[in-house]
Order: C-alpha cells, then structure tokens, then sequence
C-alpha cells in the first residue's frame, strides 16, 4: 500500500471489485457450490467476500455449535475462490456476546447474531484464522461486519469504544486495535478491512481514532437505508476518507425499495458511479473499492444480486453490477 492506494505486486494501483457471499454465517456448513466461484470471476469479479461465524469455527467443550468441519469448508471457499482467480475476504460476520449460551439462542432466532462488536471469543477466532492464512497474500481478513456501538447516531465515546473497546448492551466488547493486533501477533501480513460505525456505514471518526497499523482499509456499507443515503452524504460519512486511507465499501444495495416489476437498480448505479468518481478540485477522488450485497437469492430488502442459483441469473441490480464489473474499475 501507498497513501491512500493499493498496490498490486507490480506496484501499480488496484482496487477490489466484487461481490459478497453470504451462507456461512447463518449455516456451518454454507450452501456454496464450486463452480460459484468461476461464475462471479466471469462477471469480471477479482474479489469475493464470504461471511463467517465464529461459533462454528470455534473449538471449544462450552461451544454447542462447533462444528468439526467448519474449518476445511471455509478452507474449501479460499482454494476454490483462488483457483477461480479471485482474492477472497474472509468476514466475521456474526458474533456471541462473549457468551456460547448467547450464540445458540440467537442462531436460531431470526434475529441472527449481529452483536454491536466482537468479543473475547473474535479475539480467539482471529489469532487462529490469521495464523492458519499468514502466509496467503489473496485472503483478507474484515475484521468485524457491522459494528454499531451507539447505534445510528454515534459520539467520540462510541469512537473510542470501537478502537479499544469497553461495554455495550451490556457486555465487554473488544476494539479494533485489540483484533488488528491478534491478527499481527499471528504473524499475519495479510490486508486487513475494518468497518467504522452505524452498521459499518459511517468512517467519519476515523481520522481521529484510527487503527495504529499498516495494510488496512476502511469498510462502509452504504445502503438506500442508511443515515444519509445519497452522494452528498456519502462524502461527509466516508468519501472524504478516501483522500487518506484505502476505502472499501464491503457491502451496498437498495433495501427499502421494491418496484412491480422487481428489485430497483437505481441506488446500485448511483453508488457505482460515485465510487467511481475522479479528483475535482478540491474534492479527492472515490474510485472506492467494493463488493455488492449480495451473490444470493431472496426478497428485494435482503437484497440480492441473483434470481436463482442454478443459473445464477442476474436482476435489475444484479445486471448493473455485472456491467460494472465486466467494465473493470
């Protein structure tokens, strides 16, 4: 990395362009078939980011949710993503509260197990992760999905929660300093991505609680639902970070919108074309790194990408991020 850019082994500028991969988060054992991978590379993917769970890849006699295989699935994932010609982001995605009881009750409710922020249990998961990847410079490692730590409206405490953690909802969270440093102390050099507040959406305390570091990117998840979903926003929470750190919006989509004849493609293209924006004057250029939520079947506020998984047949947004992707950034 240089600045604000990454740097592919020829030290030229590259930005990650991909798609998100969900499954093993809420199941241990994922419904992700081989050939999935080979499909999104021939979109013009060269990223793909899989969600994780960290009670199934824990080994632990308290642990009801461990499952034995966990750990050669998600081994299968990185084989096959890299043999596809993508690099793939490993994300912990879903989290217990530091407590396994905690885990099986929210793995079996509709709720899932979206937590405000790690745990001492994502501390254990990322020292074992890193250690097993270290030496794999096409995996990346996001560090925690969605913190919201102050919820939509997050305060300099919140901030200073998120980097070296403290209470939230009532149990101790750990920050993100303490995670970067259990992948480090792994002896792992891989890129790390790390997702600011507000669901992830919202960088803006960054400049003044970054992660001390190096080879990390900022996440965002921009959404038709999120604080301020347009442009305008979009530079105040997490655009003008781009000017200084790498930033990766590891998930984006329209949520709240169904149209008659389907999911709406309008926020898709409007994101797509900010991230692909240049430096104007004063403004720093985007060309923001992404991956689209989601490579996945379901209803339009999920949102997916895809119609079925059989053909992998792309809707309205599904196609704009196909072509967007076939363009290259």
């Amino acid at each position: 990395m240089s600045g604000a850019d990454i740097l592919d082994k020829n030290g030229h500028k590259h930005l990650f362009r991909g798609l998100d991969r969900p499954s093993l988060e809420w199941s241990c054992s994922g419904d992700i078939a081989t050939d999935e991978y080979v499909i999104m590379q021939s979109w013009g993917a060269n990223v793909v980011r899989v969600a994780l769970n960290q009670d199934c890849w824990l080994d632990d006699p308290s642990n009801s949710l461990y499952d034995s295989q966990y750990a050669d699935t998600v081994d299968e994932q990185v084989t096959n993503a890299i043999s596809a010609g993508l690099d793939i982001i490993l994300d912990l995605h879903w989290s217990d509260q530091g407590s396994y009881a905690e885990a099986k009750t929210c793995f079996n409710s509709t709720a899932g197990c979206q937590q405000d922020m790690a745990d001492p249990h994502s501390v254990t998961f990322w020292q074992q992760l890193a250690a097993k990847y270290a030496s794999n410079p096409n995996v990346l490692f996001e560090l925690y999905n969605e913190p919201h730590v102050g919820g939509y409206m997050p305060q300099s405490a919140d901030w200073t929660t998120w980097l070296n953690g403290g209470t939230s909802s009532g149990y101790t969270v750990v920050g993100m300093q303490q995670l970067y440093t259990a992948v480090r102390m792994a002896g792992a050099t891989n890129l790390v991505v790390i997702g600011g507040l507000d669901w992830a959406y919202d960088l803006s305390g960054v400049p003044t609680h970054a992660v001390s570091g190096t080879n990390i990117l900022y996440a965002t998840h921009p959404y038709d639902t999120s604080t301020s979903p347009n442009p305008t926003g979009w530079t105040q929470y997490f655009g003008s970070l781009s000017a200084t750190y790498p930033v990766i919006a590891t998930e984006f989509g329209a949520r709240g919108t169904t149209q008659p004849s389907g999911c709406s493609a309008t926020f898709d293209t409007t994101f797509i074309q900010y991230a692909d924006g240049k430096a104007s004057g004063s403004n720093p250029s985007q060309e923001l790194s992404w991956t689209a939520w989601a490579f996945y079947p379901g209803s339009c506020t999920f949102p997916p990408l895809i119609n079925d998984q059989v053909a992998f047949t792309p809707n309205a947004p599904g196609m704009v991020v196909q072509t967007a992707l076939t363009a290259g950034p």
